[in-house]
């Protein structure tokens, strides 16, 4: 599964000499992005390539803004969809083109762009792959705008990926977000939610509000099943409170996309939403907390074309 492809939209590039840059959060996948560096070193090494290793989250996102202001073209992000999510801070609306080896968890934004998971295979796509458009969401924050890939999450998924962020790295994905899920509903009150879209308002007390860019979220999960990165639109996914042994009954059936019929789940197309919790919720975005929200109005709203990827091949069944 991954991004349709339509023709007159691609371009092949082989990106040469200075144009190209690594970079590489090596605490991605438990350590394995070391190991997956060490093993393509050298094929890095013959495109004159340089390589850089971020400290932190921060340090990563900075690395990448010094990358698009000294003309980069193509910069190949080694790690899971935490780091691409830092990366895309600095690379959104610009003209850097975002390729990525996988080596997370989850490694959602990849597959859904059609990225193998052999680190070898990944790099021949950096190298030598298409380009899209894709589209980001965008949240308007005091600090300055944050932007997803995947989606932006408020509410009980966006406290179940705090859990499964705690969990050991051992962990298999879909192990790791079933497991956060059963510990976070433990202790989970759904919150008033005020959801203002396209196409009206929404109201009521809900489990979660999320705004997809992608079918995918944590480790799989097909959450917005119609999703697209490249329609313009977000998917926004509300669920009204349900009984925990409910939730816990309709919650394995997301991993086949299945839960969309259910009386509790709503999804709205739309470019843009105004959502307003009580009482505060976290806000979630790739896989990253990004602080808790409420009282205030959230916007949301999706950005067309705003991150230039690429893409391997489509699944178009």
């Amino acid at each position: 599964m991954g991004l349709p492809v339509a023709p007159g939209q691609l371009r092949v590039e082989t990106p040469m000499g200075s144009d190209l840059k690594v970079l590489v959060n090596p605490t991605a996948g438990g350590g394995r992005a070391r190991r997956v560096l060490e093993r393509l070193r050298s094929r890095v090494a013959a495109r004159q390539a340089p390589i850089e290793l971020s400290e932190d989250g921060p340090d990563l996102t900075a690395r990448a803004r010094r990358a698009v202001a000294s003309g980069v073209r193509r910069l190949i992000v080694v790690g899971g969809d935490g780091t691409v999510h830092l990366a895309i801070q600095a690379l959104a609306e610009t003209r850097c083109e975002m390729a990525v080896i996988p080596v997370g968890r989850g490694d959602d934004f990849a597959m859904s762009l059609g990225v193998p998971r052999d680190p070898g295979a990944a790099l021949d796509l950096a190298l030598e792959g298409i380009v899209r458009s894709i589209d980001l969401v965008r949240v308007e924050r005091s600090a300055g705008p944050m932007w997803g890939g995947l989606y932006v999450s408020l509410g009980f998924d966006s406290a179940v990926t705090r859990t499964a962020n705690a969990q050991p790295r051992w962990v298999p994905s879909r192990a790791t977000y079933v497991l956060a899920a059963l510990r976070t509903l433990a202790g989970f009150q759904a919150p008033r939610v005020r959801l203002q879209h396209d196409g009206g308002v929404y109201e009521g007390r809900a489990m979660l509000v999320t705004a997809c860019n992608a079918p995918l979220y944590g480790g799989g999960m097909r959450i917005a099943p119609d999703a697209r990165m490249d329609d313009g639109q977000l998917d926004i996914v509300a669920v009204e409170r349900v009984s925990k042994l409910e939730l816990l009954r309709v919650f394995p059936r997301v991993f086949g996309g299945r839960h969309v019929g259910h009386p509790a789940v709503s999804i709205f197309r739309s470019s843009r939403a105004r959502v307003t919790f009580d009482p505060p919720v976290l806000l979630g975005s790739d896989g990253e907390i990004e602080g808790e929200v409420g009282g205030d109005p959230v916007d949301i709203s999706v950005v067309p074309r705003a991150l230039c990827a690429v893409a391997g091949p489509v699944d178009t069944g």
